[in-house]
């Protein structure tokens, strides 16, 4: 049985990329970053994230 992959919360985001609270919630709501949401709750696959963070090394993500 595969071991279920690490996920974060957005404070462990918040921690993990340097940033604010409001930031964090600000990119799970208006970019792709990969996301599950589970109720009212974020969680965030680590191994997909690294690989989100890699495609976006040296572009601006805009958020409203």
């Amino acid at each position: 049985m595969d071991k279920l992959k690490e996920l974060l919360t957005p404070k462990d985001l918040q921690d993990y990329l340097d940033c604010s609270k409001n930031t964090v919630y600000n990119l799970l709501k208006y970019s792709n970053i990969p996301k599950i949401i589970i109720g009212r709750r974020y969680y965030i696959p680590k191994d997909e994230l690294n690989s989100w963070v890699e495609k976006n090394v040296g572009s601006k993500i805009i958020l409203k």
